[in-house]
């Protein structure tokens, strides 16, 4: 099945803070792709005393504002209906989904949330990164690799640090293997 034939759900929530696990979604706006329907919530947070002063700069929050927002159970319990077998897609979907279910395990709510990937895993970085510090004896003068021109003369020189530097950045990644 292509990706333009699987269901997909654009998502961005609003949060307290940055930690999906002391900080609670307060706004969530949704749009379906295949029709365009919207949907946006409010909900009020369950601990006032966890909101960041830097994220009330970012979504505007105030206790007043939201005084007719739903509960985070209500706002559960919609994310839940709504968001099923879907493909999550949005500017930073695994920060959106991380936040999405631990609202979900809060309230004891079921789902099958599949966040899009938005960036390369670490240890392809890691790989990419050894290739950069790779000399390409094979490689024509004046070629390019990936976008990056090869200078004809002087050949690539690899740092007498090399080694560390790959070690440095190679195995903490690998650990994501």
């Amino acid at each position: 099945m292509l990706l333009k034939d699987k269901p997909i759900l654009f998502v961005d929530c609003e949060t307290t803070g940055l930690d999906d696990e002391y900080h609670e979604i307060i706004s969530v706006a949704l749009v379906r792709r295949h029709d365009g329907k919207t949907w946006t919530f409010k909900a009020k947070p369950n601990w006032p005393d966890h909101i960041d002063p830097r994220a009330v700069a970012v979504n505007g929050y105030t206790p007043s504002a939201w005084m007719d927002a739903m509960s985070q159970e209500e706002l559960a319990n919609k994310l839940g209906i709504l968001m099923k077998d879907y493909i999550i897609v949005g500017h930073n979907p695994r920060f959106d989904v991380g936040f999405i279910k631990n609202l979900l395990w809060r309230h004891k709510i079921k789902h099958g949330l599949t966040p899009a990937p938005s960036t390369p895993p670490p240890w392809l970085i890691s790989i990419l990164f050894l290739l950069d510090w790779i000399p390409y004896p094979w490689i024509p003068s004046g070629a390019s690799w990936g976008g990056r021109y090869i200078p004809p003369t002087p050949r690539f020189k690899i740092p007498k640090m090399w080694n560390v530097s790959i070690i440095l950045w190679f195995i903490p990644s690998a650990a994501c293997l």
